[in-house]
């Protein structure tokens, strides 16, 4: 290559550079992505109250998608922030397949009843069917998040309400954590917050290590503190997703098992 080729190669490149510097000002995708963070005062405040705003909208819409053994599996129902009690359909696969029959959960912090019929799935678009829990049938066990994913999840969910704020001082103390913007499902706010939610309730005694836990349950929040997603990653590599949609006036009743079978 000459010198004249050599000066127009410089030429050429320099233009470039300097297009993709003025491309890469005009878009934000450019700038380093945002970094976790310790909890500030004002973040802290936001997440000690979002539990308990789920307990004063009480019964939400919840869809769940888990991966379990290399499967897939979806949830959708509704729980009841104030009663504590969740009931929904599971099936397999990540919609609903055509002639679905009926496979109820209905669950707390502490208990899982199942309901399986060949009758056709009951319709949840619009409310609980609070009918069905009245049928004989029910089948109930200890929840042992540990067991598998799926349960693990039910037990996340029926976590996420409290019926009184956190304390958001003991809150900067933990291993919770600021992630970053997330989108929301809300036309007038696409974006909120994501949070990783503390592993405990104790203060912490190391210093805090400022990379999220895929395990460790992290939530999506609306500038009014309002959840509106939840992820854990529980096998492989691949998270297990919550999603809430609308509020229903609606009360769950708790399930009571007098003798209920072992954990499953």
């Amino acid at each position: 290559m000459n010198v004249h080729q050599q000066q127009s190669a410089r030429h050429t490149r320099s233009a470039i550079s300097l297009a993709a510097i003025v491309a890469c000002a005009a878009v934000t995708g450019c700038a380093p992505a945002p970094q976790p963070h310790a909890l500030t005062t004002s973040e802290s405040q936001a997440l000690a109250i979002a539990r308990f705003k789920n307990f004063a909208e009480g019964t939400r819409a919840i869809s769940i998608s888990v991966l379990s053994n290399e499967q897939q599996l979806g949830v959708h129902g509704y729980f009841d922030y104030a009663s504590g009690a969740g009931v929904a359909q599971v099936w397999i696969g990540a919609s609903p397949p055509e002639n679905v029959t009926t496979n109820l959960l209905w669950w707390t912090d502490a208990l899982v009843g199942e309901y399986v019929s060949l009758d056709a799935a009951p319709d949840m678009s619009e409310e609980p069917p609070l009918d069905l829990l009245e049928q004989a049938g029910w089948e109930y066990y200890e929840l042992d998040g540990q067991l598998s994913p799926l349960m693990a999840m039910l037990a996340t969910t029926a976590a996420l309400g409290f019926d009184r704020p956190d304390n958001p001082l003991l809150l900067v103390q933990t291993d919770a954590l600021w992630l970053g913007d997330g989108e929301l499902p809300l036309p007038s706010q696409p974006l909120g917050t994501w949070y990783q939610l503390p592993s405990s309730d104790e203060a912490r005694t190391t210093p805090i290590s400022l990379s999220a836990n895929p395990a460790t349950p992290r939530v999506l929040l609306d500038e009014d503190s309002m959840m509106w997603s939840a992820e854990r990653v529980l096998e492989g590599l691949e998270p297990s997703v919550l999603e809430y949609g609308r509020t229903v006036n609606i009360s769950i009743p708790v399930p009571i098992a007098t003798e209920p079978n072992s954990s499953r």
